[in-house]
């Protein structure tokens, strides 16, 4: 299955950036790259939107709970949608959801993260 990903989104507010696919050893590096280099050009509010992300390994989870720590690190904020059942289940398990912002829908993610 081939992984795609969208670069952020260029309406006013946070950043979206789309994860579909796999978020592995393979994906998990260039997402991040992404994110980082959002955060180096002035960006302050992140949303990965992940309901196309069918499966996430532990260097996927890694690579989000980096992503949440440099967007805090800015004193930025970083959350996450859309989430499937088992990458949802998967993180909750973990106790990434009480690390990382878990929103249902990205209607959700932009209205908290902007308020």
């Amino acid at each position: 299955m081939q992984n795609t990903r969208s670069l952020p989104s260029v309406i006013p507010g946070p950043e979206i950036m789309e994860v579909m696919g796999y978020l592995d050893s393979n994906t998990a590096p260039q997402i991040e790259e992404d994110v980082m280099l959002c955060i180096q050009s002035g960006s302050r509010e992140m949303i990965l939107d992940c309901a196309r992300l069918n499966y996430i390994t532990g260097a996927g989870m890694r690579a989000m709970l980096t992503m949440s720590r440099a967007m805090r690190a800015v004193e930025g904020r970083f959350g996450v949608c859309g989430l499937q059942p088992q990458v949802k289940a998967m993180l909750e398990a973990c106790g990434y959801d009480r690390i990382i912002p878990i929103y249902e829908s990205r209607d959700e993610a932009v209205t908290t993260l902007t308020a």
